[in-house]
């Protein structure tokens, strides 16, 4: 095989290996890219920040949703369904999986005792099996306003 057609060939699988590799980065930032409207809130309804359930919801599906069901009898794997929660006693559900920090509170869950959960789960509830964070204000109080409504 001479030189030149050797050359040839070998920049013919760069370039195709180049675009293949393109491609496919190409496809994965789509799949890892989600949006406002992957949660079923549009963008405008995510902008407007005056209505705190949408907000509320918004932030609820991106860091509630994986872990704890909306309404009873879906429990997930990983947390109590969280309907109803809003004057609900701690640790009330049939979910066979409370923390033992849950387990021995009196109390019903407030927007006092929501907040501090949701502030630094941690620090409030030493050895709680919970450690999402929602870090703003606006963001847990948009969140505790739409765990009353469930």
């Amino acid at each position: 095989m001479s030189c030149q057609r050797l050359s040839l060939l070998i920049a013919l699988a760069v370039f195709v290996w180049s675009f293949i590799t393109l491609q496919t980065i190409d496809v994965l930032a789509q799949a890892d890219s989600a949006s406002p409207r992957d949660y079923g809130i549009t963008e405008g309804a995510r902008r407007d920040t005056s209505d705190p359930l949408v907000v509320g919801e918004f932030v609820f599906s991106q860091r509630c949703s994986t872990c704890h069901a909306r309404t009873a009898g879906r429990d997930n794997v990983y947390g109590p369904h969280l309907s109803g929660i809003f004057g609900r006693e701690v640790g009330a559900t049939s979910w066979p999986k409370h923390s033992t920090a849950l387990n021995g509170m009196d109390g019903t869950w407030t927007e006092t005792s929501l907040e501090k959960l949701l502030r630094d789960p941690q620090e409030s509830f030493p050895g709680l099996n919970k450690n999402i964070q929602v870090r703003f204000k606006k963001s847990r109080t948009a969140l505790i306003a739409y765990l009353k409504t469930l």
